[in-house]
């Protein structure tokens, strides 16, 4: 192929008009449809860039004019000790150990299939070539992404340090075939909770799941942060980060994309499911209900059952992912019987004297690591 041309986007005005072309580099693309779209990373950026004094440093890739890439990435200045400040590259959708923003998975390098391998190394060799950074932190990356390959290939990164500094598992149900025979694969106790206590659910009182419309957000994310507040003792969502998904939903075109689901029994809403369509997937971003409702019931699973089946009756959804993330006792995920998805933090250095840092940081107890983890190296 002809030489990528490699571009850099150091503004929001410029990040903005990309909307159009990101779009359709999405559709080209095995990217994820949503944390890696423009409507979440464009409101992410808008969200909390300023607040945090980002630096923006999309790198865009074309060939012939035609968008083949995009890094969403930007610079954080931070000092881990006194006397060593450095220079984080990160990719816009988390603020590690810095801030509690919203969290953003899957992240990646975004390229055109037809050009995956030739676009993340371009990518990576302009980085590479860039002084204005002295480490790279990636959150949340899975090892099938071409990315991950590509940070592991020595003829890229020359001497660079890659460390793994975490990892969480999620978990993603495929829901092609037949909803009934998902139901059957399940174990025993959690068919019960998913399906069969619809039936126990109906003969307790009047029951209706209820889909709100783009005009009901603000009525949908009140109730959820109720629902929360009972459960566990503060909202869901407030502040920057109710900002950035009124945002985000506001940015969506297509209404089908919002799954704004609650269960109202006998006129109070008892559970909330907030889900996202993009692509061929549904994505379960958050969930309220009332954890008391009756010992024999558990709404939220009840409720997800609901939704995951009206994944499988969707001829355009092939799967339904639960993300990362453990329930409030156990991870209940792994009881859905989907894939296993491993996210990892991965942060690559090439300062020389970080280089040193960390390698004796890795070589301590694990309670002195822990120790400087909050006290040092989080800042």
């Amino acid at each position: 192929m002809n030489k990528i041309t490699i571009k850099v986007i150091d503004n929001s005005h410029d990040f903005k008009t990309l909307i159009d072309e990101w779009r359709q580099l999405s559709i080209e693309s095995n990217a994820n449809p949503l944390f890696l779209s423009w409507e979440w990373q464009y409101s992410w950026w808008n969200t909390w860039s300023e607040t945090l004094s980002l630096e923006l440093f999309l790198l865009t890739a074309y060939h012939d004019e035609k968008l083949i890439g995009v890094a969403p990435l930007y610079i954080d200045n931070i000092n881990i000790i006194k006397g060593l400040p450095i220079r984080r590259l990160q990719f816009i959708g988390n603020a590690w150990r810095k801030a509690n923003t919203v969290r953003t998975e899957y992240l990646e390098f975004i390229s055109c299939n037809e050009y995956s391998k030739e676009v993340c190394e371009a990518f990576l060799k302009f980085i590479s070539l860039s002084d204005c950074w002295d480490e790279f932190l990636i959150c949340d990356l899975v090892e099938s992404s071409p990315t991950y390959a590509a940070i592991h290939n020595k003829n890229i990164i020359g001497n660079w340090h890659v460390f793994k500094r975490d990892s969480e598992a999620g978990v993603n149900i495929r829901t092609v075939g037949d909803f009934a025979h998902y139901v059957t694969t399940l174990g025993k106790n959690m068919r019960l909770k998913l399906f069969n206590r619809r039936k126990t659910i109906e003969e307790m009182g009047e029951v209706n799941v209820h889909t709100l419309n783009r005009s009901e957000v603000n009525q949908f994310f009140v109730h959820l942060n109720t629902l929360h507040q009972t459960r566990w003792g503060s909202d869901c969502f407030s502040g920057q980060s109710l900002d950035f998904h009124k945002s985000f939903i506001a940015h969506i075109e297509d209404d089908n994309c919002l799954e704004l689901s609650l269960i109202v029994f006998e006129g109070n809403v008892v559970s909330a499911l907030y889900n996202i369509k993009m692509g061929n997937k549904v994505f379960n971003l958050q969930a309220g209900f009332i954890e008391e409702f009756n010992k024999k019931i558990s709404l939220g699973t009840l409720h997800l059952g609901y939704s995951i089946e009206q994944a499988f009756n969707d001829v355009k959804v092939n799967s339904f992912d639960l993300l990362a993330g453990e329930g409030k006792n156990s991870f209940y995920k792994e009881r859905y019987k989907g894939e296993d998805v491993n996210f990892l933090t991965m942060q690559i250095v090439r300062k020389k004297r970080l280089k040193y840092l960390y390698k004796i940081f890795f070589i301590l107890p694990k309670e002195y690591r822990n120790y400087l983890s909050k006290c040092l190296l989080s800042r």
